[in-house]
């Protein structure tokens, strides 16, 4: 167990209040992204509270109570928002679950909640942390161990840099296409081995921090909470004394020389940042990139000037990984098994297996290792082919040559209303076997029948996609989803 005595100090409080630091500038990102993707207006009253003290964290990292009280709310904001298929979300609330146990187990060591520090509360996350950040790469890695991802003509590495602002001639060149995949898989592995060794953590967290920002920028998707995301994870592996030198270097000192200064810096930023959306000068996406890009390369440079350290300690290397609190332990185990569910015969969403061209559908898989999935369970064997419907978005799916997982089939069809449901003519081909939906009665009873609500969000399955080999958006649900849901 870690003693107070071994937690209270500077520089464990110094390495709480970076991760805290990050951990609310991420957030800030998180709900931009939020709010980017769902076009929505109102984020709703739990997020804007949240947000509001992920701000106030930014201001002031060491407010470690109005850091548990912003992670708090991001759960109970996140549960009420459920279900969610975005892959940093989930893992986001694996993450703030595990913040909430450690300042728990920190609140029963002392007992008395003014009493906890951000060291503290660091000595207690920061290995369930790292062991996170850990299978993240485990993962990102091992899902794309498959041919379709090593195959330029459909892997999702390609995807991703065509859309990078490259010098005439890269884009295309096959050398450089067969770079990028395979520079891909030996970066993501390279950067967690190094984290773990003393003499390149350094080095592994300048790679970490560049492949996530260059990730970040990438314009296929609004990556930038993703990438902040990790850039939290890797202040994990800072130095103990890398606050101390940037507060003693000569930035730091001059933004630190009076109290004012540091929030008047930050609050300005947001100020320049609201007048540029409110008078539309850039859109939100540009806008919120830019800012993204200020603020990564700000890190990344000051990572590079005082991240090195000769000192060596236990955490350093792989014993980092080894938490007091057994929690935390299972809290990891259950996410290292969630995300290995495409094989087990479960969901195949939420995955951490993005942009990998990975299937592991109807018995097959492209993986050049488990050449054949080891299910467990047989929700991925049972697919609903739609042969005929009067909804635009079933009609959607069947013209795209995608067949849906019939747990996920159901979930549909529990999420329209019933006013819709009434009306809804449906022809589908399930194992083999027709069936119907139509005004007048169904011929398969069960499939309206209610899913637990503890399944409906948390389990989730792609539509499958028929054509091979698979293409890189064989990960994402069909833009026809949402107007299948409301029975459109």
């Amino acid at each position: 167990m870690f003693q107070r005595s071994q937690t209270n100090n500077r520089h464990h409080d110094d390495q709480g209040a970076a991760f805290i630091w990050m951990w609310s500038v991420f957030c800030l990102f998180h709900v931009a992204r939020r709010l980017y993707e769902s076009n929505a207006t109102d984020p709703g009253v739990l997020y804007v509270l949240a947000t509001l003290s992920s701000l106030i964290c930014v201001l002031n990292p060491r407010l470690i109570q109005v850091f548990v009280l912003s992670v708090f709310l991001g759960v109970c904001a996140t549960l009420q928002t459920m279900p969610i298929n975005s892959n940093h979300t989930f893992m986001r609330i694996f993450l703030m679950t595990g913040m909430l146990l450690s300042f728990l187990h920190v609140f029963i060591q002392q007992r008395h909640v003014l009493h906890i520090t951000p060291g503290d509360f660091y000595a207690s996350f920061a290995p369930f942390g790292k062991a996170m950040l850990a299978i993240m790469y485990f993962y990102g890695v091992f899902h794309k161990l498959n041919t379709d991802f090593l195959n330029p003509d459909t892997s999702c590495a390609i995807t991703l840099w065509e859309l990078y602002p490259l010098p005439f001639g890269l884009t295309d060149a096959w050398w450089a296409h067969y770079l990028a995949i395979y520079s891909a898989l030996i970066i993501e592995t390279a950067i967690i081995v190094m984290l773990f060794i003393p003499r390149l953590k350094y080095l592994g967290l300048l790679l970490g921090l560049g492949f996530h920002f260059l990730l970040g920028i990438n314009g296929y998707r609004f990556f930038v909470a993703f990438s902040s995301m990790t850039f939290s994870l890797h202040f994990l592996f800072l130095s103990a004394d890398f606050v101390s030198k940037v507060q003693n270097g000569k930035i730091g000192l001059h933004i630190l020389k009076k109290r004012w200064i540091y929030p008047s810096l930050v609050l300005g930023l947001l100020a320049i940042y609201g007048s540029i959306r409110a008078l539309d000068l850039m859109s939100f996406y540009y806008a919120t990139l830019t800012f993204f890009i200020l603020v990564s390369v700000s890190i990344i440079v000051a990572v590079a000037i005082y991240g090195r350290s000769d000192t060596v300690r236990p955490e350093y290397t792989w014993r980092g990984l080894l938490t007091p609190h057994p929690a935390l332990h299972l809290l990891s185990v259950l996410f290292f098994i969630n995300c290995a569910m495409p094989f087990i015969g479960l969901k195949t969403q939420q995955n951490l297996n993005m942009f990998s061209n990975l299937y592991t559908e109807r018995g097959q898989t492209n993986h050049i290792i488990l050449t054949t999935p080891p299910y467990l369970f047989d929700f991925q064997n049972d697919i609903v082919r739609i042969l005929h419907s009067n909804a635009e978005g079933f009609l959607y799916v069947r013209d795209q040559g995608l067949l849906i997982p019939y747990f996920e089939f159901r979930r549909i069809l529990n999420q329209i209303s019933e006013e819709n449901r009434k009306l809804l003519v449906l022809t589908y081909e399930r194992n083999g076997k027709i069936e119907a939906i139509s005004p007048g009665g169904n011929t398969e009873p069960d499939v309206f029948k209610p899913i637990s609500p503890w399944l409906k969000d948390w389990f989730h399955f792609r539509f499958v996609a028929t054509q091979r080999p698979q293409i890189c958006n064989g990960h994402r649900l069909p833009e026809g989803r949402d107007a299948i849901q409301k029975g459109d």
